[in-house]
């Protein structure tokens, strides 16, 4: 799920990270010390089934002060029951997919169960498009079901290829330690 081809090419994975430790969820992320980080609910989420831990994203000048161009969310699902991880995917893709989801016209362009780990936990790897007030946003996420923590990265579609790899590496140091 996670295939991080050499990152280090891309950013310097040491001198600038910090890490973000939330004690009442045992959930630790590194992340670039240059990003915003906001704790607590940052996204709205329809149905309220998404605790939202924290959300880490870049300063990027915008005209657009309510919209936020890139950000990655870690969160708690708090629909999981136990199910294997396909199904899992299964279920995250048709919530993202209904009606009520709030997310228009939704594309998935790549979904994947057999490569990737949370905290030692199987992981999914989702790849999605959906329109946002016209603009067209791309969504990385992964999720293991140990505790039902996905970690999701969004943003424009212009500028998701050049924060990937960053949002990669941060997924990669998710730890779940409860």
């Amino acid at each position: 799920m996670l295939s991080i081809v050499d990152i280090r090419s891309s950013f310097d994975q040491s001198s600038a990270w910090t890490s973000y430790n939330d004690p009442t969820y045992g959930v630790q992320i590194a992340y670039p010390r240059s990003w915003q980080l906001e704790i607590g609910q940052v996204v709205d989420v329809p149905g309220d089934y998404l605790t939202s831990i924290a959300g880490i994203y870049p300063i990027i000048e915008s005209n657009d002060e309510d919209t936020v161009a890139v950000y990655v969310e870690v969160g708690i699902d708090n629909s999981v029951q136990l199910i294997n991880i396909e199904q899992y995917l299964d279920d995250v893709i048709n919530s993202y997919m209904s009606e009520d989801s709030g997310f228009e016209d939704v594309k998935i362009i790549e979904r994947d169960t057999t490569k990737s780990t949370i905290s030692g936990e199987k992981a999914y790897r989702l790849v999605f498009t959906y329109q946002d007030d016209g603009q067209e946003r791309k969504v990385f996420e992964t999720g293991a079901i140990h505790k039902g923590q996905p970690q999701s990265y969004n943003a424009e579609e212009d500028l998701f290829s050049k924060y990937l790899s960053i949002a990669e590496y941060m997924a990669k140091t998710l730890r779940i330690n409860k």
